[in-house]
């Protein structure tokens, strides 16, 4: 009984948020279907609202540097009200979904390659487990995209920007907009923007909002040489000194079937059998890893220039397993600056991820008995004896099987987004 309140009340509170957040798109079905590109008409949207708010600065009695930024990003960044739920869109978004001369490429859900089931129903939720919204999608700059990537290019990558003029790292903002495992109802791609209400963690999501980063520092760094708008000594006033154009800032990181995504386990074999007989653009995976501070925003699989383990079979969709864990890395980082477990770090199937440093001692008593048992199936006896503490305490913790205490130890981490991530 408790649980099914658990459900309702889940599904009750996230249906509103649905709307804006849980949009997916499918290029593997649009890439074929798409056959002209909207660089012309949308590069043109952003030039005039560029245009505009330099004729807005320019107009403004004692307008400097801050008085520019502040018409910029009131122009470009601009945000329409969406309903029902009236929360902001991108309006260059809007704008592209109902401008008739723009070719969009828009499914029957059913059709798509999350259209095994009818995820697009949101009273079917505790039914379903996720909701997915599709989003239309178009070509641009040569690279199918999602309509939704625009919002991520604009809202987050100024959201980006705005953090690291705070002091705060790029690798950090990106991490952040990534989420951590056992969050599912912070707005974040692990949380309800992706993988807790849809089933879906898009990296190429990631990448638009870094691409946006970049292009807001272009924009608003007016003393660059690269920026787009500086001030004209001879005429005394701001000028557009450089035509903005997405082929700068878009890439293949953005298309969702190069960039892949990672999927529920239940949503990844369907989606698999869904985009068997589809055209697949695998070939440009590994060229990703090239690009600039690729870690950040490129599935892991196309860092490594392969499929990952769980994934071996061509064309075949990365599963919410082979997601790297930022909170793993973070809980590294603090066990490395304890001199109890420095040197207690594991290989192979019974990688050990080390707890905060104030359990450090707990920790070490932990990977001496793992130690243990791994030697006594390899025949050795009684390995790392020297390492164990001599004050440890008498009434240890039994002894777990590697692989059995490693699973209880996910199962742990996961509980916190057990009613999400469960197909």
């Amino acid at each position: 009984m408790r649980s099914a309140l658990v459900f309702v009340f889940s599904a009750a509170c996230l249906i509103p948020a649905a709307a804006v957040w849980a949009d997916e798109t499918d290029n593997f079905t649009c890439r074929a279907r798409l056959t002209r590109d909207a660089s012309a008409a949308i590069d043109g949207w952003m030039n005039a609202a560029i245009h505009r708010a330099v004729d807005r600065a320019n107009g403004a009695r004692h307008c400097g540097a801050e008085c520019l930024r502040q018409a910029l990003t009131r122009e470009v960044g601009r945000n329409a009200r969406q309903p029902p739920t009236f929360i902001p869109h991108s309006a260059l978004a809007r704008w592209i979904e109902r401008e008739p001369g723009i070719e969009r490429c828009r499914l029957r859900f059913s059709d798509s390659i999350y259209g095994a089931r009818a995820y697009n129903q949101p009273w079917l939720f505790p039914v379903n487990g996720r909701i997915i919204f599709l989003a239309d999608s178009i070509r641009l700059s040569g690279t199918v995209i999602g309509v939704d990537k625009i919002n991520h290019f604009l809202r987050e990558g100024l959201a980006h920007w705005r953090a690291a003029e705070q002091g705060r790292d790029i690798e950090a903002i990106m991490a952040d907009e990534l989420g951590l495992t056992g969050g599912p109802l912070r707005m974040t791609e692990r949380g309800l923007r992706g993988m807790a209400l849809t089933g879906v963690l898009a990296y190429a999501d990631l990448a638009a909002s870094y691409s946006g980063f970049r292009f807001w520092h272009d924009l608003l760094q007016t003393e660059d040489a690269q920026s787009y708008v500086q001030w004209d000594e001879a005429d005394d006033r701001f000028v557009q000194v450089r035509t903005f154009t997405f082929a700068d800032y878009v890439t293949d990181a953005w298309d969702e079937s190069v960039n892949r995504s990672a999927f529920a386990r239940g949503l990844a074999a369907q989606v698999a059998t869904r985009i068997a007989n589809l055209p697949s653009a695998d070939d440009r995976c590994a060229y990703l890893a090239t690009l600039p501070e690729a870690s950040l925003y490129v599935n892991p699989a196309c860092v490594r220039s392969g499929l990952s383990e769980n994934n071996r079979h061509a064309g075949g969709p990365v599963v919410a397993d082979d997601v790297p864990d930022r909170r793993a890395v973070r809980r590294r980082e603090l066990a490395d600056r304890s001199h109890v477990v420095r040197a207690l770090y594991l290989e192979g199937p019974a990688a050990m991820r080390l707890e905060h440093p104030a359990r450090a001692v707990r920790d070490a008593q932990r990977v001496g008995r793992i130690r243990e048992v791994q030697g006594r199936a390899d025949g050795v006896v009684n390995p790392g004896a020297g390492e164990r503490d001599p004050h440890a305490r008498a009434h240890e913790e039994p002894l777990r099987v590697p692989r059995a205490y490693l699973r209880e130890r996910q199962d742990e981490r996961r509980a916190d987004g057990v009613l999400f991530f469960d197909s």
